[in-house]
């Protein structure tokens, strides 16, 4: 999985201009029709996912398909810089397909996924793949 992640930000270097990040945190970006895994552990309230922050590179639609569900399903949104929240986008146990959280995002912008268990107790570990379409 990590090596794929390097492979695949190796290949967004080569036709892209690096963006830029904070020193606080990794940097993570993504590009027209690319994929990064994600984990929300313990999301039991609203959480953050891991990787955070992830920033574009273009205009591109942004969402998620999870393969790891919480118990009752989850429900999931994105925090984007300069925009705030979109709404929760609620996603039953099993549904593996895409759920688009924002459309049009411009390039260089940050981002974080968010999710929570949707029942009162269980799993409540979430993890999947954030990706992206051309806006």
């Amino acid at each position: 999985m990590t090596r794929m992640l390097a492979v695949l930000i190796a290949f967004c270097a080569l036709f892209t201009t690096p963006s830029i990040a904070s020193a606080a945190a990794p940097e993570q970006s993504v590009g027209a029709l690319a994929e990064l895994s994600f984990y929300c552990a313990g999301a039991d309230t609203e959480t953050v996912c891991d990787p955070a922050p992830i920033y574009t590179i273009g205009y591109v639609d942004i969402y998620v398909r999870i393969d790891n569900h919480a118990a009752g399903g989850e429900r999931c949104r994105l925090f984007i810089n300069g925009r705030g929240h979109t709404p929760w986008v609620y996603i039953n146990a099993g549904d593996g397909g895409r759920k688009y959280l924002a459309q049009n995002v411009p390039d260089n912008t940050g981002f974080n996924v968010r999710c929570q268990r949707r029942a009162a107790a269980g799993d409540a570990g979430i993890g999947g793949w954030v990706g992206v379409t051309p806006g």
